[in-house]
This record gives C-alpha cells, structure tokens and sequence, in this order.
C-alpha cells in the first residue's frame, strides 16, 4: 500500500463537531448536556485548518460575522451549559474582536447582563481566552479582574502575541500537534521596536516607505515643525542624520521616498513662504535638491520616483489660482510637466482632507487624482499625462462629487483608486478601469465595513491589494482582497487607541507596516506609532516521528523476489535521509539499500541483492541507532526515539514450489503477470496485476467506459476518489480525474455513489490505479479480480468499492463541470426526472433550477434581451427570472421524492435559496461560483446525477452534505 501527503488540503470535518451560529429565524438549538465549549470567531485566519486539527471531544461553534459576538456566545450557551469556554479570536489590550463587535473594557458594563448568564452551571467555571496580547498593560489587567467578576469564572488570557508556533498549554489540549505546528499565523499585529513610540514630540503628521524590509519614517513634531526621518534597523529605530528643517503647513505636506538606500523628503519649507522643497540624505547630512520646486505656497504636496530614478513633486500651485502643477527634477532644475495648474479647477478637500495624489507607471506615465471644484460644484478626476497632454482617465462621474482621501496606485500599467466616499457612509472604496474604460468597484463592495478615515492603497509582490484605514472607532484596520472578497487581515482596530493619518507600506516579503498617529497617552499628545504583522514563519520545537514502514513492492506478505520495496512515512517533511540511515533486521543477509524520496514525508527504501535469491526467512527494515534525519524548522528538530506504529516485513520463500512467483502460466491461456492465476486471461475486458495493484483494460466495447462504486467503509475521514493512468509497470502514474466524497455519518445508509469516468479517459490498453484521500493521506487500492469485467478494491482502512464496465448512455451522468449544470441537450421532447432529496442541516433551503443560455453559465435578461453572465451585476435577477417552476425542499435527516416534467434541449443552472422560499429577499447561492460571494463554490457533484450543498456563508465546514440531490430520468 502506498501513502503520501497531499500538500495544502484539510479533510473536510463534520458538520455536527462545530456549527456556524447564525442563529436561525425558527428554531432553537437543542439543550445540550455540559461539555467543554470552544467558540472561534470567524475571522480568524485558516480557520478551517484550526477546526480540523481540535480534538474531537469539545463541542465548536463559529461566530456570525454579521452579528453581535456577545449576544451570540450568550445564546450557544444558553444551549449548550459549560463549565469550560474557550474564546478563540483576534486581540488587543483590554479586548478582543467577536462578530460585527467587540468585548472591550469600554464596554463591558454594557454587556454585564449577558456575561453574567455565561456560567449559570458549575462551582468553577474557566473562561480561556486564546487572543493575542488580551492582558497586556493597565488596560488588559482592569479588563481582566472586571470580567472576571462579571462573569465568576477564572479567566486564561495571553498578554504576549500568540499563534505562529507560540501556544499557551490551555490549546495543546485543544488541537493536535501537527495543526498547532502548521498553524502559521498569529492572532495580533505586533509593534515595530522596542518602545511603541520613537518621537519624543507631539507629532501632526507620519509617512512610511520600506526599502526592502527596512521601514523609514518621516513625522513632523508639533513644537517645532521639525521634520525627522527614522528606520528600523538591527533592531531598533534609528534616527537617519539629524532632525531635517521646519516643514511649514498642517497635514500632509511631508512625503518620503527612497532611490536605492536614499531617502528623499518633500516638504513646505515653513521659513520660506511655505514652497515646496526636496532634501535629501547624503548618508552625513540633509542636502536640498534642486532649488524650490513651487515659485509660490504650496500644498498637499506629494514626491513620486519613476523607474529610473526620476523625482516627481505634485501639488497645490498658489500662483495657479490653487491648480494642481506636476513637476518633474532635470538635472539641477525642478521643470513643469505639461502646463501649470493644469487640473480643471482649484484642488479642495474634503473636511480637512488632502486633496491629490500621484503615481508614475512602469512607463513613465504620470496619473493623478484630485478633487477640484468645477462650474458643477466639486467634483473628483483621475488623469494621465499622455503624449504631452493631460487626459481624463475613465468616466469623470466615478464619484457623485469630491471625495476624502483620494489615494492612486498602478499594477501591472493599470491605475487603481481608493477613497473614502461621503455618498456611502465614508467607508473605503477601491476602483480599477474594466474593459471600457469605465471606473468599476473592486471586489464585492467597500473595502471596508465602517466608515474609513485615511485610506492607503497598497499592493504586495503577489498582486494582492491591502488598504489600511481608522474605523469608526477611530482606531487601524487592514483590509485585503482575497478571493474575490475584501477580508481583515489580522485583528482589527489593532491599534489599541484613536490612529487618524494611517500610512501603509507592505516590504518584499509581503509584510504589512503600518504607521499611525498614536493618541493612546490623551491630554492632546500623539505619537508615530508603526506595527507589522507578525512573519509567517512557523517555529517549529516539535521532533519529527517515523509513522510506519510498510510493503510496498511486492505488496504480498511472502515472496520469493530478489528486489524488496519499502515504503516509510514520517509525521511531517524530513531532510538527510540516505541509505545509511536504515539497516535490514536480518542482519546475516548482506544486500544493497537504496533510497527514493516520493514525498517530503514518505520514502521508498529499497532492498536488493544475489542472496535473497536463495534466503529462506523473514526480512524486515528498520532505523539505525542514530539516524541523521531531522525536519525542515529554521533550527532543525531531530527524529524522535517514538517507535512507529505500524511495522511489516516480508517472508522469503524460495523453496521449489514456495512464493508467489509471477503468476505461474496464468491459467487458462493467461498472462501469468496477475500472480493470482486466472486473473490474468487474455480473453478477459479487465487483467488485474495485484502485486503492483495496477488494472488494465485489454478488451473494450464501443461506448463503454470503468464505473467506481462504494460498497462499504466509515469515509467520515475521506474526502476524494482519485484515479491514475499509468504505464504497465505501475510508473508514471497521471491523475486523469477525481472524485469528491460525502461524509457517510449523517447521511442515510442507502448513500452509495456511483462515478463514471468519462469514456474519453478510458481505451483498450490503459492502465490504471485507484486511490482515496482519508486525512490527508492518498491511500492506494490493493485489486482483486471478481469476474472478466469487475474488480474489487481494497484500501486497507475498512474502505471497499468495486470498479467494473458499464456503457455509458446519454444519461449515465448528466452533470457537467463539476454539477455547474444539468445538460438536457442530448435529450428530446420532455423529460420526466425523479429527484431524491436528504437535508442534514439546520437551514432549511429550497433548491431549483433555471435555464442557461450558454455553455459558461450565461442568461438571457428577459428586460433587455442581453445575455448576462456569472458574476456581472444583475446576474442573480436574470437567473431567477429564468427559473423553473420546480422547488424542491426537504425535512432535516429524512429523504424526499420529488417528479418533475422538464423541456429537454438544454441545459439547467442550479440554486439554493439559503433558508427561505423567497429568492428576491432571501440568500442565493449558484452553482456557478462566480455568481456567489468570494466565488464560492457551494455546489459540487457527488455521484454521477448527484449532487451536494454546501449552505454556509465561506464554505463553512465544507461538508456539503446540508442538502443532497439525486436526480434520474425516468
């Protein structure tokens, strides 16, 4: 039997081991008996590896994001009595984040009537909270004792950051190793330094740039207006030269840019009439660059390099009428780029916000975006300056009029806008142009969900766009977008405090900086503050185990072979592993060793040599006393002493009619390769080779093709079928396709899939392996021949199925695309189809079906007559407006039959109105993914005619056994 790893995949988990509280309109959770409680709030990252890896004792639920976390917890518990509560989510001193809210030390009298409720069992209740930095400071302990009090319990928390290989003992009880070990995030952002703050002054202002992974950053102190530059070096922040000259002006008017190692400072120069100048940084001292680049006061000035070098400053031009001017450093010279005050009116602001902003492309193209007021009133434009000209970028009504903070990137010769839009309650939007040149918003809405003081765009190596803002309680939030959706990214309101002027900067590893104006000391005093989230690096203390050594050529406990395979799997990637890291148990028998890695974490070791030609005897394999073998942790964990689990050997037999031979003749008229005599007659559609468990197809009829069926097994820990075609030597194995697996404990025992492969993958000479993934682990199928056309697979695990040949009719399968349609187009007439439907889920949904217009999931919007597809607005309209008059719904854990008539020649879309009826007021999920939130995929095929919902927002448990559907024509 051959394992190995399945690199980046959880086994999906039942959904009864942990349950997303959304709190259904008409039901109640059932009460509970008392068991310990964990409770992870949903934002929370890799949540899904965390759910896998608890221990299957505890009792898990996941938070609504959509709703108050405290009202929540209250009414699990109210279910569910414990005298043990575990709070896993994001922290910060005196708090934590849970739902749409926080539990804080400001508001803990608020919630006092609901804490109170939490521990109404029990003598010593224990409340953990698993959330970074919790108790840190004077906040974090008054919060502490005061709900401790609230809610009479002993109170676990953390005042460090936790996560990323550092675990209290309160969650190795509560995960296995391995997922606390794998585990590579934290639950925190962490502060810059030593100190939290590095300005002795009252600052106005702060900018941050990072060469590298060295953050620079430039404030300015209130007393004297002195501009101060500082980066992070060796560990402690450094002043670079000394403090700079006195920058005149308010916010914004100081910006940092690096050329190399060179830091660049644009400011007002407050000794001068407020123009605006450059230094920079010699390594000894300040030098100004050029002379003053505006004739005139300036303002909202901002410094930009090109590619090669160039300096460009942008900014409020005084001596036109308040125009932008871009000018751009040639030689010594500071000259204009196009026409002075070349904006289409006088810059303005927003409440006191800065009011332009630019970029230069790859090219050398500069693009701004500025507020002006116009003959219309104030307004918001993007523009470019294109062959000497400047030109509007996209349509001019992006925004209904100015907006706050107006902030430009480009990626990839693309501009991207964010800004905080007063028509949408301030909160953070992102545009980019689409394909007609229009301004479209990016993502699934707002990049964020309050009101968004200060945005900052920026985009990591990968692509990926990350804005940092204060959110409506003042204090810092990042924002990405993964997927499709805009997601947090760590903790929110991490600062801890008010943060106005957020600045983001993301170095070359992909870690995002922050820097705030941080006002945590009150009486009007703020400081630079910078965080990061922490480096995902796993520290990694645990020793690695060897897991089993186990036969894999031959797989037959007794042979008579000269070459012996051994197959050794370890608990996690190793390195160093050789041929003298193993010895043979037999120690009288001299043969030669050697190694093949499949995987990080599974070898071959093979034994081979003349005199196991005439060995009569058990041969085993096993580890020398100190094997040099370690893991791949930054400081390498030796292998642990732990015997492994499971251990084989084989037995030589090479008496004159002992060991299995090659088959003998292989009976009648047969192949002998088989080893189990008839099983190899050339006559036969299917030849099995049991000692390389390969199948191969040696007589095949027209049309058809190798159904897979399960006959037996608990495949609760089984995710996918897989099947290889290889060559006749079992080599060379190539996936050609898999199969997705429900979970058979809450589905009724009359769940027996059937798989089809596709008659295009399958032809007379082909050969074959079979496989399914049960925790991660890709367990290949010993195969027994039953008759000429059917075989028997056994994975060893208790999982059995049966492979044979079947003729594949129009309607063998009729799902396409992994169940993204039902394809009726191969039919005439009508169609009468029978749907059988089990519901193991809470909500109770309703599932139908609607015409498409083309292959990719398009319809016809019936108002217009254009054909919309997945994903484009008024998809999810045009869909149910082509809907059919089928709904099919079912009681939780029972099955139902429903028959339908349907009009053949085309081809059906499926959606699931998420508990309800109503598909205009209700959720709806479709089983095109780029038509759902975050392009997720709720619906998969099953079975051939089957498939499964998955009904919880994010894929939740990924279970997708909440509604299943078999459909047949009849």
């Amino acid at each position: 039997m051959r394992q190995a790893a399945m690199p980046n995949s959880i086994a999906p988990t039942s959904f009864n081991n942990h349950s997303y509280n959304s709190q259904t309109r008409n039901q109640a959770l059932p009460v509970q008996t008392t068991q310990q409680v964990i409770i992870f709030d949903a934002q929370v990252d890799d949540l899904s590896l965390l759910l896998a890896g608890l221990n299957s004792h505890i009792q898990s639920y996941v938070l609504s994001p959509e709703r108050d976390g405290v009202e929540q917890i209250t009414e699990i518990l109210q279910q569910q009595p414990t005298e043990t509560l575990t709070l896993v989510a994001h922290g910060f001193s005196g708090g934590l984040k849970l739902g749409d809210s926080s539990l804080e030390l400001s508001n803990l009298q608020d919630y006092s009537h609901l804490l109170q409720e939490w521990f109404a069992v029990g003598n010593s209740p224990k409340l953990q909270l698993l959330a970074c930095n919790v108790a840190v400071g004077d906040a974090g302990t008054e919060f502490i004792q005061k709900l401790q009090t609230l809610c009479n319990a002993k109170i676990t928390a953390s005042n460090r950051t936790i996560g990323n290989g550092h675990w209290p003992s309160i969650a190795e009880s509560l995960f296995a190793d391995r997922t606390l070990r794998e585990y590579n995030f934290t639950l925190n952002w962490e502060v810059v330094g030593n100190a939290p703050q590095f300005s002795d002054g009252v600052i106005e202002m702060a900018d941050l740039e990072v060469d590298g992974d060295i953050p620079y950053v430039v404030y300015k102190n209130r007393g004297d207006g002195q501009l101060t530059l500082s980066k992070f070096e060796n560990g402690n922040w450094a002043t670079v030269g000394t403090p700079g000259v006195a920058a005149g002006g308010f916010n914004f008017n100081a910006d940092v840019e690096l050329i190399g190692d060179t830091p660049y400072i644009v400011y007002l120069d407050a000794n001068d009439g407020d123009k605006a100048k450059v230094i920079q940084f010699d390594g000894n001292s300040w030098l100004p660059v050029g002379g003053a680049v505006s004739e005139a006061g300036a303002a909202f000035i901002d410094l930009e390099v090109d590619n090669n070098g160039k300096l460009y400053v942008l900014y409020r031009d005084v001596n036109q009428g308040e125009k932008a001017t871009l000018k751009r450093l040639d030689g010594n010279n500071w000259v204009t780029v196009g026409p002075a005050g070349f904006s289409e009116g006088p810059i303005v602001a927003n409440d006191g916000t800065t009011g332009l902003d630019l970029e230069i492309s790859a090219d050398g193209t500069p693009y701004v975006i500025y507020n002006y007021t116009g003959p219309e009133g104030d307004k918001a434009s993007v523009q470019a300056f294109i062959n000497g000209n400047w030109t509007t970028i996209g349509n001019d009504d992006f925004a209904d009029n100015r907006v706050s903070f107006p902030n430009l990137e480009i990626l990839d010769g693309t501009p991207y806008i964010a800004y905080s839009d007063p028509n949408d309650g301030d909160k953070a939007v992102v545009q980019t142009l689409n394909d007609n040149n229009e301004w479209v918003v990016v993502g699934n809405g707002a990049a964020s969900t309050t009101s968004a003081f200060s945005p900052d765009l920026e985009f990591d190596r990968a692509g990926t766009p990350y804005v940092v803002y204060a959110d409506n309680t003042g204090r810092a939030t990042v924002r990405k977008l993964q997927d499709g959706t805009w997601t947090d990214v760590g903790n929110t309101s991490f600062s801890g405090a008010a943060a106005p002027y957020t600045d983001l900067a993301i170095n070359n590893s992909g870690i995002p900086y922050v820097v705030y104006r941080d006002e945590s000391e009150g009486d009007g005093r703020s400081k630079p503050t910078v965080q990061r989230l922490p480096n995902n690096v796993v520290l990694d203390n645990i020793d690695p185990d060897l897991i089993s050594i186990t036969r894999q050529t031959p797989n037959t406990e007794t042979t008579d072979a000269d070459t012996l395979v051994f197959q050794v799997a370890f608990s996690e990637d190793v390195q160093g592993v050789d041929a003298t890291d193993f010895a043979i148990t037999n120690a009288s028998i001299n043969a030669d060793i050697e190694v093949t890695e499949v995987a990080g974490d599974l070898y071959n070791v093979t034994i081979s040599g003349k005199e196991l030609e005439d060995f009569n005897g058990v041969i085993g394999l096993e580890l020398v006393d100190s094997p040099d073998i370690t893991d791949l942790a930054t400081t390498p964990n030796n292998l642990s002493a732990i015997d492994p689990i499971t251990v084989e050997t084989y037995t030589l037999d090479n008496s004159e009619d002992g060991g299995s031979g090659d088959g003998g003749d292989g009976g009648d008229g047969g192949s002998g390769g088989g080893g189990d005599g008839g099983a190899g007659a050339t006559g036969n559609i299917l030849t099995v080779f049991s000692e390389i468990n390969v199948l191969a197809v040696t007589q095949l009829e027209s049309n058809n093709t190798i159904q897979w069926q399960l006959n037996q097994g608990d495949i609760n820990n089984v995710s996918e079928i897989i099947v290889f075609e290889t060559d006749a030597s079992g080599n060379n194995d190539v996936e050609i396709t898999r199969f997705s697996l429900l979970q058979t404990g809450d589905l009724p025992a009359a769940y027996n899939p059937v798989f089809t492969i596709d008659s295009s993958f399958v032809s007379k000479g082909d050969f074959f392996q079979f496989a399914i993934v049960e925790n991660n682990v890709t367990l290949f199928s010993e195969i027994t021949a039953i008759t000429d056309s059917e075989v028997s697979l056994d994975f060893g695990n208790g999982i059995q199925g049966t492979t044979y040949i079947t003729e594949e009719v129009l309607t063998t399968n009729l799902l396409v695309n992994d169940a993204q349609a039902i394809d009726l187009t191969g039919q005439t007439g009508t169609v009468d189809v029978s749907f059988n439907v089990f519901r193991e889920a809470a909500f109770n949904n309703t599932v139908g079906f609607y015409t498409l217009a083309t292959d990719d999931g398009g319809v016809v919007d019936p108002l217009t007559g254009n054909t919309i597809r997945p994903g484009e607005t008024g998809y999810k309209e045009a869909a149910i407006a082509n809907s059919l008059d089928i709904e099919l719904t079912g009681q939780n854990g029972q099955a139902s039959t429903f028959e339908a008539s349907i009009l053949a020649g085309q081809q059906l879309g499926i959606f699931v109105i998420i508990d309800g009826i109503d598909p205009i007021v209700d959720d709806v999920v479709f089983s095109y993914g780029s038509a759902n939130t975050g392009n997720a995929d709720h619906i998969r095929k099953v079975g051939d005619n089957t498939f499964g919902i998955e009904d919880l927002p994010e894929l939740g448990d990924m279970d997708f056994d909440d509604v299943v559907i078999e459909f047949a024509v009849i």
